[in-house]
């Protein structure tokens, strides 16, 4: 669907009941419309993921990846609106973005700033970014750390459902057989930590 025109022209005064707190009994209350207030992007695209990078909403419809000015509101062309995006992440002010055939790093405010080739996607990709810097991509029961000098890849057997960053170089990856940390020094599960694969 293509942008919308009037990105900024629907702010309004609603209640919202997707998000309507508890009161002390327990019982659901409903906000008054004067407290909340919705502010209208984009033309109605199916979202799967969205996130706030530099002063900017970045948002992923299908393969189509758009920003916006979290201020104003108004779209902001970037180095990828010809790419077909799969996944995204971000860290502070840098936005990586998987495709078909590479993960791309990009300043949402000054263009791309490293690209590297993406493994294999048998499945929808999910992409997290650790504390150094080193984008992981996982699809299907396979997850991949990314790195210019020495990739790790990690087989773990089990149908990737989740993926976030952990607070050092790796990450915690949620499959349908449990959670584990993967990380340089291989991949370890939650209950013994034993080391289960290593540098790829």
């Amino acid at each position: 669907m293509g942008r919308a025109t009037g990105i900024w022209s629907a702010l309004i005064a609603v209640a919202c009941a997707a998000c309507v707190p508890a009161a002390a009994d327990g019982s659901l209350r409903r906000l008054n419309a004067a407290t909340a207030r919705v502010q209208v992007f984009s033309e109605p695209d199916a979202v799967q993921a969205v996130l706030v990078v530099a002063g900017r909403v970045v948002s992923l419809a299908g393969t189509t990846l758009r920003v916006w000015d979290a201020t104003t509101g108004a779209p902001q062309a970037t180095a990828l609106d010809r790419e077909l995006v799969r996944a995204i992440a971000a860290r502070g002010a840098m936005l990586w973005a998987a495709t078909e055939t590479e993960v791309i790093q990009l300043d949402v405010g000054r263009g791309v700033v490293a690209r590297a080739p993406a493994p294999p996607m048998p499945a929808l990709p999910r992409l997290a970014v650790d504390a150094t810097d080193r984008a992981w991509l996982a699809s299907g029961t396979a997850i991949v750390g990314l790195d210019p000098v020495a990739p790790i890849a990690v087989e773990l057997g089990a149908e990737i459902t989740a993926l976030a960053a952990a607070a050092d170089d790796g990450v915690v990856v949620g499959t349908t057989a449990g959670l584990w940390r993967v990380s340089g020094a291989g991949a370890h599960d939650g209950a013994d930590h034993h080391q289960r694969a290593a540098r790829g």
